[in-house]
């Protein structure tokens, strides 16, 4: 679970930190690319969650650190934060393709939360396979509302406007949400879907909050009927192996800094 970098010739020299995780068992053809949310880095915390992807599912994850974030302290300051996380996310999609030699067509974004709306626009540049967006948002200036108010939402940026990326998306796309999220209300999963081209499909978890929520039936048992009706991987996929007893609640907490050597 090393960082691993990427990069092309960009106004800011720095790499990109990603956290890559090969699939363990075997040699597998298919990669996700998984943004994550704005209270996460590519630290040791989040490491766990795409590793539990990569077993899951037995395919290869990449998770690449927006700028700011965590160990990645440079950014481009002629490049709002939009444009800055946009243009690396563009950067490491052509990376995986170009160098490290994956098919788009064997490419499935992930987003959660503020990743939601990173992976929807690259699914809008991307011939990717599939698109999963969990806990998203129509818009980070709409999210805002729903906690500070209108007024007070006024005053943040009208960015991430995924609402006006999603149409424009090919791919066939899952939605995941929790009923019980208090920070970006289920509502905004089900605004996004009637925008969204056909296939599409909806899961909205009864006791899912926006950090809280059982990572197989909630999330992962959503994704691999998605993965076997809709994108074709039935031949490729692995049974479950989880336990039917009682399942682990996850939380995903803060991110840290703990990449030694980056």
């Amino acid at each position: 679970m090393n960082p691993f970098f990427c990069y092309e010739k960009r106004r800011i020299p720095s790499k990109i930190p990603c956290r890559y995780i090969p699939c363990q068992t075997h040699i597998s053809p298919y990669l996700i690319v998984f943004f994550h949310g704005n209270s996460e880095d590519i630290g040791n915390n989040l490491s766990l969650v795409l590793l539990s992807f990569s077993r899951r599912f037995g395919m290869n994850v990449i998770c690449p650190e927006y700028p700011t974030y965590g160990t990645y302290k440079k950014k481009d300051p002629t490049l709002t934060m939009e444009e800055a996380i946009l243009q690396d996310a563009r950067v490491v999609i052509e990376y995986c393709h170009k160098v490290l030699r994956y098919e788009y067509k064997n490419i499935i974004l992930i987003g959660r939360s503020l990743g939601s709306s990173v992976a929807t626009k690259m699914a809008c540049q991307f011939h990717i396979r599939g698109l999963v967006l969990i806990s998203p948002f129509t818009s980070i200036r709409k999210a805002a509302e729903k906690i500070a108010g209108n007024i007070l939402a006024k005053a943040i940026p009208n960015i991430f406007r995924s609402i006006e990326y999603i149409e424009h998306v090919k791919a066939p796309v899952l939605f995941i949400h929790g009923r019980q999220d208090t920070l970006i209300p289920y509502q905004m999963a089900i605004e996004l879907y009637d925008k969204t081209r056909k296939p599409k499909f909806l899961k909205i978890n009864d006791r899912m909050t926006h950090n809280q929520f059982k990572i197989e039936s909630d999330v992962f048992t959503p994704i691999q009927a998605f993965m076997v009706d809709q994108l074709d991987l039935g031949s490729y996929l692995l049974p479950s192996t989880e336990d039917e007893g009682e399942e682990d609640e996850m939380t995903i907490t803060e991110g840290d800094d703990d990449l030694a050597g980056v």
